[in-house]
């Protein structure tokens, strides 16, 4: 079974996933709060990948040992080593879908 987590409105889950094409990150914000300015930050053990070429940029994660996953607001988890692709919430509102933000 695959493993899950849920980090208030970021939704991770282990995948095989090949990241070679796609662009590292400059930071480990897995996703930015654009109503507190708070972010998902992962460990420095973590690298985060962008896929700039879908519609929602695709994220991915490579743990290569156990790595936090921090927030001002929810309490840090522990995520262990693996592949990981990185979903965020939506809502749908009348006609859209919209992102949940923090």
């Amino acid at each position: 079974m695959k493993k899950q987590y849920r980090h208030g409105d970021v939704y991770i889950e282990e995948a095989s996933i090949n990241t070679q094409g796609m662009e590292k990150s400059k930071t480990n914000k897995v996703a930015l709060g654009e109503a507190t300015g708070h972010a998902h930050k992962l460990g420095d053990t973590a690298t985060l990948f962008i896929e700039r070429n879908t519609p929602v940029w695709g994220r991915a994660i490579e743990i290569p040992v156990e790595t936090p996953l921090s927030h001002e607001e929810h309490a840090t988890i522990v995520l262990p080593p693996a592949t990981y692709r990185v979903i965020h919430q939506r809502t749908f509102s009348k006609t859209q879908f919209k992102k949940v933000v923090d």
